[in-house]
């Protein structure tokens, strides 16, 4: 993608990077449903959304600009703000879907105040709508029936500068026990933490020259939906429940109940350190649950011990684990986590 515009200039006194990165997870929560998006942190612009995470060529750009007080229209225009975004339009090998100016507060355009979740630029009055694209075909060196701000939108963000990220903490939370109810308050905040801290290594990253590819960007600035859903996915996989737990979810007998104690003291082990074979037996036992239901009048034990025999048909590693229960105390684990 070629790029042609200033990526860095902007006003400090309207601009917030910490609140941009809780601006990011704020919208990846809000769109987790609707796209496999790919956002980029502060190098295309403050905020560049692609629609799709190996950039079929929607692209949406924004400016997220912060104020203790109103920002008024001659502001917006005489920061720049409104032309920097245009100037994606003339981008080739990309469709420009949305070119948004995002603020904590309200726009004051002439005797309108544009307060609304999202506004169209063509929707405020026509005075404003003329006074900006006056601007823009000035600047721009273009005639004013040329410009199109059929894409611009104002967007009116629920983060506050004092408390965006206690906000975007609470709203990952409400998305998180939403699909996970069984999810724990310790795994919640792993994955809130874990996210800001790679938005804040995402954004922060200056090493990329001005004209680096598609993918090296994707790689050091980018934030998909695959890397969110691997963040949880983890965090949930490595929260191990306490033994009493387990004993109690799977009837496990006075028999068992040494070997088993025995096995978790080392799942606890493995899951600390994460060791290939680890990882590599966590998959196998993810997916052998997938591919296998348990009966109707199965107990949990009955079933975790089924999965064993499975894992000792397909794993390689079968032999390390053939005197212990080990397999059967991690199928339980990973069933708790999930929630079934």
């Amino acid at each position: 993608m070629v790029k042609k515009i200033d990526r860095k200039a902007g006003s400090l006194s309207y601009n917030r990077l910490d609140m941009q990165i809780s601006q990011v997870l704020h919208l990846a929560i809000e769109l987790y449903d609707s796209l496999d998006y790919l956002f980029v942190l502060d190098f295309y612009d403050d905020i560049a959304l692609f629609d799709n995470d190996n950039n079929n060529g929607v692209v949406s750009y924004y400016q997220m600009k912060t104020s203790e007080n109103t920002i008024t229209l001659n502001t917006v225009l005489s920061e720049g703000w409104i032309d920097k975004l245009h100037a994606h339009l003339s981008e080739p090998d990309v469709f420009v879907k949305e070119l948004g100016l995002i603020t904590n507060c309200h726009i004051q355009m002439d005797k309108e105040t544009v307060s609304a979740e999202k506004t169209s630029f063509l929707s405020v009055n026509s005075n404003s709508v003329d006074k900006i694209k006056n601007d823009i075909a000035t600047k721009k060196g273009i005639p004013v029936e040329d410009v199109d701000l059929s894409k611009f939108v104002h967007m009116k963000t629920t983060l506050s500068i004092d408390r965006h990220r206690d906000i975007v903490e609470h709203e990952t939370s409400d998305f998180l026990y939403e699909r996970f109810p069984e999810i724990k308050l310790q795994t919640v905040k792993t994955i809130f933490s874990s996210i800001m801290s790679l938005l804040n290594k995402k954004q922060s990253y200056e090493k990329l020259s001005y004209d680096a590819d598609f993918i090296e960007v994707k790689n050091k600035k980018g934030f998909s939906k695959n890397v969110f859903d691997r963040i949880i996915d983890w965090s949930i996989k490595i929260r191990i429940p306490e033994f009493p737990q387990i004993k109690e979810f799977a009837r496990i007998q006075d028999i068992d109940e040494a070997s088993a104690a025995l096995a978790f003291t080392q799942i606890l082990a493995d899951n600390n350190a994460n060791p290939e074979i680890y990882i590599r037996t966590f998959k196998d036992l993810e997916k052998i649950i997938s591919d296998n239901q348990p009966d109707q009048d199965e107990s949990v034990w009955h079933y975790a011990c089924r999965c064993r025999k499975v894992f000792g048909q397909v794993s390689n590693d079968n032999f390390l684990y053939h005197d212990t229960l080990y397999i059967e105390v991690l199928v339980i684990c990973i069933l708790i986590s999930r929630g079934r």
